[in-house]
């Protein structure tokens, strides 16, 4: 099993989004949350569970759809980096 690394970018925007959520529904943020653990230690022992990310060509970056969301990784050798949570609609800039 590999080890789980998040990006100070993706902590952030995981922060963000949980707060942003939690505005209109402190329940619909923690399911968010969990969602998103529950994917994460998903990666653990599957790591190449998500889809290429299609703006990127490179085989090592990744993604999965939790929600309206995507969550950007990318797969080292000993470790997989959580880079972004980004909404489904925008266009990834890494």
């Amino acid at each position: 099993m590999v080890e789980i690394e998040w990006s100070p970018t993706a902590e952030n925007d995981l922060n963000e989004l949980i707060d942003y959520i939690a505005q209109d529904s402190p329940h619909y943020a923690s399911l968010f949350y969990e969602q998103v653990r529950k994917k994460v230690e998903n990666l653990k022992q599957f790591p190449k569970l998500g889809r290429k990310t299609p703006e990127l060509n490179n085989l090592n970056i990744r993604e999965l759809n939790i929600g309206n969301y995507r969550l950007v990784y990318r797969i080292y050798e000993e470790k997989i980096q959580i880079i972004r949570i980004i909404h489904g609609s925008r266009i990834l800039n890494i």
